[in-house]
């Protein structure tokens, strides 16, 4: 069996991507929509696809070649797979390189740094955007990606090199934060969103192929995996119960929770909270701008440039909106969801009642 991967050119922000993650990028004429791995099979059938994990070709299992990452491919109900990789116990997408994620517990923080710690898809771009933009005292788009800020894809070195204050974002969970954080006492920015809809929002991103995965599974099966904590980071129940434990072992540190449907109902509101909580100097003009600015139509425009695409389509800003998932869950779904979301978060800190079954 040999093995032959392109990295291929999706615009200048994944080639910024991929070179900061130590990744080659040779070129080539093929179609520059994607990620091509061309595997062909000892028997002479070969496979063209845009995934990495284990593949049946031609009735034979195929196992690519051993990297350090321990990947694991996770099942659904209906027999669908996607790879994920564990590391220190925790799942997390194999597009990261172990590498950067070994660099996060002893990466050194400053005092004025912002700790940005939200789980995939709960407003996490649009924060930031905000905070950059507030920090920045100018309301004009940053002009990179915020992954370029990311803790688990860009090099120790090159946040190094970032001048502050910086927003360092990153999907670990806090427990996991690096061991600086407790000693800089460093703010913290926490996001919260829906639990139905960032499911059905990472789902749409694992469908897409832009983050490796490529999960061609249904929703409905999907779901399950999300509420087992089958998913990245283990899950956004877990995400946020080890959110809630670092902070009652940390309760010095200064945290603000940002919860996605108050930003969609009061961005004014939302924009003030965030700059009082940044030290900020009060500025009305400032916050007007920056509310404006950040409305979701304009921002859309506004990243595209800077933003990952997967065959043309914007993989990051998908709806911007609030109740999506009443689409898409059935009274089955949404009863084990209401379930699972009682069992995990009752009594919690982050608990809503908006997010379980309304009395």
């Amino acid at each position: 069996m040999t093995q032959e991967v392109y990295d291929l050119d999706r615009g200048t922000t994944i080639q910024n991507l991929l070179k900061a993650n130590g990744r080659p990028i040779p070129t080539t004429k093929e179609d520059p929509s994607s990620t091509v791995y061309h595997i062909k099979c000892d028997c002479g059938d070969s496979y063209i696809g845009e995934t990495s994990r284990l593949l049946p070709i031609c009735g034979h299992e195929i196992e690519l070649p051993k990297s350090e990452q321990d990947l694991v491919i996770v099942k659904d109900r209906g027999g669908k797979v996607y790879t994920l990789q564990r590391y220190d116990g925790v799942y997390y997408n194999s597009f990261y390189s172990v590498a950067h994620l070994k660099q996060i517990k002893g990466f050194k923080l400053r005092s004025d740094d912002v700790y940005f710690a939200g789980y995939l898809r709960t407003g996490t771009h649009w924060t930031y955007e905000m905070m950059s933009m507030l920090l920045r005292g100018k309301a004009e788009t940053a002009a990179l990606w915020k992954g370029m800020n990311q803790l688990e894809i860009v090099e120790a070195a090159a946040l190094d090199a970032l001048p502050s204050p910086r927003i360092l974002n990153t999907h670990f969970n806090l427990l996991h934060a690096p061991d600086d954080l407790k000693e800089k006492k460093c703010k913290i920015v926490y996001t919260l969103r829906d639990p139905r809809d960032v499911a059905v929002s990472l789902y749409n991103l694992s469908r897409s192929g832009s983050v490796v995965t490529n999960y061609t599974g249904d929703f409905k099966d999907y779901l399950y995996l999300f509420l087992e904590g089958k998913a990245d980071v283990n899950g956004y129940f877990n995400h946020m119960k080890s959110a809630e434990k670092y902070l009652q072992q940390h309760p010095d540190i200064p945290v603000l929770t940002v919860v996605y449907e108050e930003m969609l109902k009061n961005k004014l509101m939302a924009v003030e909270k965030l700059a009082n909580f940044l030290g900020v100097p009060k500025n009305v003009d400032l916050i007007e701008a920056v509310v404006e600015k950040c409305q979701f139509s304009k921002m859309v425009v506004d990243k595209s440039a800077y933003t990952l695409k997967f065959s043309g389509e914007n993989t990051i800003f998908r709806k911007g909106v609030s109740g999506d998932w009443k689409n898409w869950f059935t009274d089955e779904l949404l009863e084990d969801y209401f379930r699972v979301y009682e069992e995990q978060m009752a009594g919690s800190r982050f608990y809503r009642e908006e997010y379980g079954r309304q009395k």
